[in-house]
Formats: C-alpha cells, sequence, structure tokens
C-alpha cells in the first residue's frame, strides 16, 4: 500500500513539471492550427466508421431475415403450384384427398351444420395459402376464381379449369420468371382440350378472365 501511495505521489509530481508546457502548447497557434482539428478529424472519424460498422451489421441481419423468407416462400410456391397442378389433371380426386385432408378432427355434422363441403372448404384454404405467397396477378386470378365458385358448383368446368391453367402458368412466373400459355397447360393435361370447338371454348374462357382481373 505504502508503495502504491509513492508511485502516484511520483506520478503526479512528473505530470505537474509538464502542466505548464501542455498549458502553453493547447493554447499555442500550433494547436489552433493543426492539433486541434487533427483531434477532431481523429474523433469523426472513429465515430462515423462506428457508425458505418453497426449498419452493415443491421444491414447483413436485415439480409439474412430477408433470404430466410424468400427462401420460405419459395418452398411454399412449390408445394402450391404441385397442388394446383393436381387439381387441373385430377380436379375430383385432388378435392376429394385434400378435403379429407383438411377436415381431419372437423365432424360432418360440424360441416353440415355450417352447410361446407369437404371439398370446398380444402379448396378454401389453397386458395388462401397461395394468396400468402402469390403476387399481383395470381391474387388477382385467386380472387376472381372464389367468386366463380361461391355462384358455380361445377369445380372441374371449363372456365375452372381455365382459372386453374391460369393460376398454375401465373405461380410458374412468380416462382421462376417464366412465362408459360395456360392453352399449353389444358393442352398437356387434357385429353381432349385440342378438339377446336373445345379449344376455341377455352380461349375465350381465357379471354373473358383477363377482361376480369383488368
Amino acid at each position: 500500500m505504502g508503495k502504491l501511495v509513492i508511485f502516484i505521489t511520483l506520478l503526479a509530481g512528473v505530470l505537474g513539471l509538464f502542466v505548464d508546457s501542455i498549458r502553453d502548447l493547447m493554447t499555442s497557434e500550433l494547436a489552433s492550427t493543426l492539433l486541434i482539428p487533427a483531434f477532431l478529424i481523429y474523433f469523426t472519424f472513429v465515430f462515423a466508421t462506428k457508425g458505418i460498422e453497426k449498419f452493415k451489421h443491421e444491414n447483413v441481419k436485415e439480409l439474412k431475415i430477408e433470404d430466410y423468407y424468400r427462401d420460405l416462400s419459395k418452398k411454399e410456391l412449390i408445394e402450391q403450384l404441385e397442388i394446383w397442378f393436381d387439381l387441373l389433371t385430377q380436379t375430383e380426386l385432388t378435392l376429394e384427398v385434400l378435403g379429407e385432408r383438411s377436415t381431419k378432427g372437423i365432424t360432418k355434422q360440424v360441416l353440415k351444420k355450417h352447410d361446407v363441403k369437404p371439398e370446398v372448404y380444402a379448396l378454401g384454404k389453397v386458395i388462401g395459402s397461395t394468396w400468402i405467397y402469390g403476387k399481383e396477378r395470381t391474387n388477382k386470378l385467386l380472387v376472381q376464381y372464389q367468386r366463380y365458385n361461391y355462384e358455380s358448383d361445377n369445380l372441374d368446368g371449363l372456365k375452372a379449369l381455365s382459372y386453374i391453367a391460369m393460376i398454375i402458368s401465373s405461380l410458374r412466373k412468380d416462382l421462376m420468371n417464366v412465362d408459360s400459355d395456360p392453352i399449353d397447360l389444358l393442352l398437356l393435361k387434357i385429353k381432349d382440350a385440342n378438339e377446336p370447338e373445345k379449344l376455341d371454348a377455352f380461349k375465350v374462357a381465357i379471354k373473358e378472365i383477363e377482361d376480369e382481373i383488368k
């Protein structure tokens, strides 16, 4: 303890020798023209550097979060695209399977009470899930398709299939930025879609739907 007191006393004495010199230096022309600006520049640089580092850290964090949700969105879109593709090719079967899956735990009495068919309930869930990740055109198609379903019980009719083909085409654009003609999807998946009368009917339906979403 005694040694510490002696050291502090000596240090204070040494610093005392330079007090006048330091005071003279700080009030000199050299300090006002060189040292003080240099100190200001240095501290400005230090604070700016820390600010930039903090910004970079926050920016990297935000990018990681954005990448996470982008990857999640792509995964969900792929799943939705597969469901819509099944709806186009095997509409009744897919709706029945989805209906059983989505109403698991819901009794038939509850569905009957609310006048809801399992396949309609399932289709509503698919539309809702797709809406979350779809872009503007896709969501407009979903709205019009759901309105059509409210007014029609024919879930696998010509216009219903046209809606589904257009939704698939729009989802592919959202996911892969690839353009695809709904007519090609209908020709690919529906056996008699290439019959002139039916093909013309599909073209008319697609034109009507395009007008609906404008």
